[in-house]
């Protein structure tokens, strides 16, 4: 919240001023000085009184005394005034100043902390708003994941995604067992590529020259043909096969394709 300029600079001449009585405030004398200059100043009164009776005449006795009252008063007045009352009140002065800049400060201080407080709960509320969404997206992704999934394994068609910088295939479905008797372990071994032990040598390097090149026109999918891959058992299969370009790097070059095939 944005404080008004003009309140900013009276607080602030308010906080010069007090300073300034502070300041001024600072030369009075320590309450032991104060209590000797006090005693002085009676002793010196009273003596200034005696001698003042002793050169008028002569005077009734209750006379006598209130003339003393009177003048002692008198003389001690300007002196409890500047050594007893202005001090006194200039510390008050100084207490009040103080307690109030401490009234400000707490103000203002509550103030920010609840400001604090509200931007922190809108932030929580934002962040919990996100973290819903997150988990609703997540939830959605995996509900695509397993739909397409279902689709991948319940196809009659053999399924494999390769992965043309890392020469290996990182999925196959259950189909590569029931037609060529491979478990979708061996496929997906992270050390080995498999798919050069499916298909023939010239099969092979035929498969790699044609995906170092890039997809023609935007298509994502070619026709293989009919190639032979082998089985477990070492025979041949043929198989009508195609490959679909799932992620291409920013020059077109196929990064990670699917692979279908069909048994003929």
């Amino acid at each position: 919240m944005a404080e008004n300029p003009t309140t900013a600079a009276g607080r602030k001449d308010q906080a010069e001023g007090r300073t300034d009585v502070m300041d001024r405030n600072q030369g009075y004398a320590t309450p032991a000085k104060l209590f000797v200059m006090t005693a002085a100043a009676i002793f010196l009164g009273e003596v200034i009184v005696m001698f003042v009776l002793a050169a008028i005449p002569p005077i009734s006795r209750g006379m006598e005394a209130f003339v003393d009252g009177m003048m002692i008063t008198a003389l001690m007045t300007p002196v409890l005034y500047l050594f007893l009352y202005r001090p006194m009140a200039a510390e008050i002065d100084r207490r009040r100043a103080a307690e109030q800049d401490l009234r400000v400060l707490n103000r203002d201080l509550e103030v920010q902390v609840q400001e604090r407080i509200e931007k922190q709960l809108q932030t929580n509320e934002r962040l919990k708003k996100e973290v819903r969404q997150k988990i609703q997206a997540r939830d959605e992704i995996w509900k695509d994941h397993q739909f397409i999934r279902s689709v991948v394994e319940a196809a009659p068609c053999l399924f494999m995604i390769y992965d043309v910088a890392a020469r290996r295939c990182v999925f196959a479905n259950s189909r590569v067992e029931d037609v060529l008797g491979y478990a979708t372990e061996e496929l997906v071994d992270p050390n080995r590529d498999f798919l050069r032990d499916l298909l023939s040598p010239e099969d092979y390097s035929t498969l790699a020259e044609v995906l170092i090149e890039p997809v023609n026109q935007g298509l994502s999918t070619k026709d293989l043909g009919e190639i032979p891959m082998r089985k477990r058992s070492g025979e041949w299969s043929q198989m009508a096969a195609r490959y679909s370009v799932l992620r291409s790097d920013p020059q077109g070059l196929p990064e990670e394709i699917m692979l279908a095939a069909i048994e003929r």
